[in-house]
């Protein structure tokens, strides 16, 4: 499950989490992404994150990699890039940008499987519905699904 905190963001496990440190808050750091472990108290610096710095992003852990990117923070031009980390090589490499409009509330909840990643319900604050924003892992490919939402607190799932 990814939980956000102010300024850093991270993805939790059992026993190790992947962690993303904004450098416009965490000035002295040497790196923007670590991984620690639980079990041996342990901070590991791993690569930057490539794409520009923001206070917040979305991460998410699938097949062994680590997803990340998007903000909506800096409104209007909200970040819709993406990217992938891959936990093995410790490089990352940029995938398809969000080419939909980020909404002022969207829902952080998220759901996978190997193949998608889905964002859950919101709208945009044109009354466009959004619900949900689904990332395809296979074919690096972006799509809203029609799945019914009637406000940003209704769940998709």
């Amino acid at each position: 499950m990814a939980v956000s905190y102010t300024h850093l963001d991270v993805y939790k496990r059992q026993t190790q989490s992947y962690v993303y440190f904004s450098k416009q808050v965490f000035t002295k750091l040497p790196t923007d992404f670590w991984l620690y472990r639980t079990a041996t108290d342990t901070w590991i610096p791993k690569a930057d994150f490539p794409g520009k710095d923001r206070i917040t992003m979305h991460l998410h852990l699938t097949n062994q990699s680590v997803y990340a990117g998007l903000s909506k923070v800096y409104i209007p031009s909200a970040y819709n890039d993406w990217y992938q980390y891959d936990t093995t090589a410790n490089t990352w490499t940029q995938k398809a940008s969000l080419q939909y409009r980020l909404p002022t509330l969207m829902e952080i909840t998220k759901a996978s499987n190997a193949s998608k990643i889905i964002f859950g319900c919101a709208y945009a604050l044109t009354g466009t519905s959004l619900c949900p924003i689904v990332y395809n892992v296979a074919n690096n490919s972006w799509s809203r699904d029609s799945m019914n939402c009637d406000s940003v607190s209704t769940s998709c799932f």
